[in-house]
């Protein structure tokens, strides 16, 4: 008899008395004990599929930070700010208004407080790395040039945008 047959026989039991036989109850407790081992993991292999775009802001934030800048961890993600990062920020094309952006595992902000305000909305664009991988930033361009060509607009648009704001509750469009 299987680990799984003894376990399947043992919920009727469960249910009538609430208490689980010995062998379901291992079971169960060696399913919690490696559960946070398969997180790690699969947290892991999240973090390597991203990190051609990590180490492309680990290299952006490493020059920022000699130049005045400042770098913390937060959640999945370390983020840089102020110093070069600000002044680089303010160079992209609408970057007087840019707050933050995001490669891989790493959030460029032009200060503390811009991380702050943007934190969730940069915090699904981590995850969207996550699942992209190295393809994220061909995609968001590709995505980005698809809805300029269509007459849209090329960043609120963008379908990875769209997602962020509506997961941050952000910018209404009027």
């Amino acid at each position: 008899m299987t680990i799984l047959t003894r376990v399947n026989q043992s919920f009727p039991t469960f249910m009538q008395t609430g208490k689980m036989d010995p062998v379901g109850n291992s079971f169960l407790i060696l399913l919690k004990a490696w559960m946070p081992l398969m997180e790690r993991f699969l947290f892991l292999l999240r973090v390597l599929w991203a990190l051609p775009n990590t180490l492309l802001g680990l290299a952006i934030g490493g020059v920022g930070l000699c130049f005045g800048g400042r770098a913390r961890v937060r959640g999945p993600a370390i983020e840089f700010y102020d110093g070069g990062v600000k002044w680089l920020i303010q160079r992209l094309p609408h970057g007087q208004f840019t707050l933050a952006l995001t490669l891989g595992h790493t959030i460029l902000g032009q200060t503390d407080a811009s991380l702050d305000i943007s934190r969730i909305h940069e915090a699904v664009h981590v995850r969207q790395y996550e699942r992209w991988g190295p393809f994220m930033l061909p995609a968001y361009f590709l995505s980005s040039v698809y809805m300029w060509l269509t007459g849209r607009r090329f960043y609120r648009d963008n379908p990875f945008e769209r997602e962020a704001y509506d997961a941050d509750g952000g910018e209404q469009d009027a």
